[in-house]
């Protein structure tokens, strides 16, 4: 029964029972995960609150509404917050917890960062893992006035989520604003998607907002494998719905296996259509044209056909365009060598003795990953060779034997331009890279490394000790892009060029610096971390003292539009490099388009001493 017509006498029990369960905290938490849609693993879970179950207050519907006819809001929240927390700590759920909390509670003299951090530390848990999702139910008064009353939850270590996005009162200027970590995108713009061009252009273009801002977009309201399939195809990172776990009481960890395989899967199939980029060598680079069989032709009618045609290995089976198997050359003329098996099977149609488990591949597949696939079939499928089809539909066959000529050839000309003391790509893969983006259009961030005070320490301690340092850099700087979306060359001494199309770019920069100042101390005399300095010479023959060498990252972020030259992106890369050098400490220094130069991100340097005069 709807709220609005019960009587008065039944609007005041509802009030009562609503007192009740506040002051008894009398209310039932239920999570549901939120899933990165790349691995199927889960991020963390969407904290849920229910009433007593029977009751007219079960739904957080009901709850939420006699709350605000009362006025009760602020103290529901309290208690959804303090229910929440404690199951979840009770139950020791991994990864995050995403919290509903509206603009009102950060303007209430009740709700602070420290009481919110007092209540973790009571359950045994730090601001990292949670996440305050802001929600609309009504607008913001003052969007200045909440950036202000937020300052003290970020400094805090607490992450913050825009609920929502697209339905309420969410705006592309509140996105602007508050820059969180995550954006939620309402699942209005998530069912159906696969069935309604509109949502997929909408869902690409708040993808491509979230890439360029930094933040984490997770899709709400996935119901269905198609939904899974399009948000993966457009680069979506996190999800959250049905198909993938609905709220439980006690959360299900780990997902369901099966749901894990689809995600994992259909990762797979999306990677390999992201990344089929032009001057790519891919599946169809190998692909032969041969004519295949129906399912129905006779074995001896293949038998004669591969009598007739030496050099063909394999055939395969089409039915109406679909592939569902292969004839093997070999393993056919064994068979009818036989005593009488060619009696015996040569009426018989071919599909009795095709391989249906023969390896398909679509033509935009990366040769990297095929050569996996073919070796994961083991001896037996180097001489089988595969189908190649292209949107499902048969295109021709490929062979082992060509795809390894292939990879050589790659690893030949890799190894070619590869710097010698990292093995990184040289400048001219990278600028392979950078002309290809370009040429495309596509978001990303160029990222020009550089060590800083580099020549005193490989004066001072020597170039053996000087080559270690630019492999850790470059170590550190392979394991901060992403394996599958970023791309890092040495451009040759300390000076490396990242090309990064992960969303999470800049936390990746900085956890890079961290790392490094971390990391590159253990190369440094006591002493000299002591005291935050060397004696030794510059560039110039000049003696002096000198900061311990530090990391520089110049970021630019490439939108994607306009006219962008390759020269023109070199120099900004530069640019901004020298902003962050002028910094002490490893910096940060990123310009966007139309913007100015802003430093991130200074940390306390190698020595660990704070740093400063940026």
């Amino acid at each position: 029964m709807s709220l609005h017509v019960l009587s008065r006498t039944e609007r005041d029990e509802t009030l009562g029972l609503l007192v009740q369960l506040l002051h008894e905290q009398a209310l039932h938490a239920c999570f549901q995960p939120i899933v990165d849609l790349r691995q199927g693993r889960v991020l963390g879970f969407e904290g849920l609150i229910r009433g007593p179950q029977g009751s007219v207050l079960a739904t957080p519907l009901a709850l939420f509404e006699v709350a605000s006819r009362h006025g009760l809001l602020l103290q529901l929240e309290a208690c959804c917050r303090k229910v929440i927390l404690r199951a979840f700590a009770e139950q020791g759920l991994p990864g995050q917890l995403f919290l509903n909390t509206s603009a009102d509670c950060f303007f209430s003299p009740g709700f602070s960062s420290e009481q919110l951090q007092q209540q973790l530390a009571d359950l045994d848990m730090r601001p990292s893992q949670l996440v305050l999702e802001l929600t609309e139910e009504r607008p913001v008064a003052s969007l200045t006035q909440l950036l202000r009353s937020l300052d003290p939850y970020r400094q805090a270590g607490f992450a913050l989520a825009l609920d929502d996005l697209g339905a309420g009162y969410s705006s592309l200027r509140r996105w602007h604003e508050l820059k969180p970590a995550y954006v939620k995108m309402d699942m209005h713009f998530v069912q159906e998607i696969d069935a309604e061009p509109m949502k997929r252009h909408f869902t690409q273009t708040i993808q491509q907002l979230c890439t360029l801002s930094g933040a984490l977009l997770i899709a709400e309201g996935i119901e269905s494998h198609r939904e899974l399939r399009v948000l993966q195809e457009l680069g979506v990172s996190y999800g959250q719905g049905y198909f993938l776990g609905k709220p439980q009481p006690e959360a299900v960890t780990p997902l369901d296996q099966d749901v894990v395989a689809t995600i994992q899967s259909e990762a797979r199939r999306a990677h390999q259509q992201r990344n089929a980029r032009p001057g790519q060598v891919v599946a169809h680079s190998l692909l032969h044209r041969v004519e295949p069989v129906a399912p129905d032709v006779h074995c001896e009618a293949v038998y004669q056909r591969f009598a007739r045609e030496p050099d063909l290995v394999a055939l395969p089976v089409v039915d109406h365009g679909r592939p569902l198997g292969m004839l093997d050359r070999q393993t056919l003329l064994e068979l009818f060598a036989g005593p009488f098996k060619r009696d015996l099977y040569g009426r018989r149609p071919c599909r009795v003795l095709m391989d249906a488990d023969a390896l398909v591949v679509e033509a935009n597949t990366a040769l990297t990953h095929l050569s996996q696939q073919v070796l994961e079939g083991g001896r037996a499928q180097l001489g089988k060779g595969f189908v190649i089809t292209d949107g499902g539909l048969y295109q021709g066959v490929g062979s082992a034997f060509d795809l390894m000529r292939a990879i050589t050839a790659q690893q030949l000309t890799a190894a070619r331009y590869a710097n010698p003391l990292t093995q990184l790509p040289g400048n001219v893969p990278i600028d392979e890279q950078v002309d290809r983006l370009l040429a495309e259009a596509t978001p990303f961030v160029a990222c020009y490394a550089d060590l800083d005070h580099f020549k005193p320490f490989n004066d001072l301690y020597g170039y053996r000790q000087g080559d270690d340092l630019i492999r850790l850099t470059g170590r550190i700087l392979v394991d901060a892009c992403h394996a599958e979306l970023d791309f890092i060359g040495h451009i040759g001494g300390d000076d490396f060029m990242l090309l990064m199309r992960s969303a999470d770019w800049e936390s990746r920069c900085r956890h890079a610096l961290f790392r490094f100042d971390e990391e590159a101390a253990h190369l440094f005399d006591p002493e000299h971390r002591r005291q935050g300095r060397l004696h030794a010479t510059d560039r110039t023959g000049q003696e002096g003292q000198f900061p311990l060498t530090s990391l520089s990252l110049g970021a630019v972020v490439v939108s994607g539009q306009g006219s962008m030259t390759h020269h023109a992106l070199a120099e900004q890369a530069a640019l901004m490099k020298k902003r962050a050098k002028q910094c002490p400490g490893s910096t940060l220094a990123v310009v966007e388009p139309g913007q100015e130069p802003v430093i991130l991100v200074v940390t306390r340097g190698p020595a660990g001493q704070p740093v400063s005069g940026c």
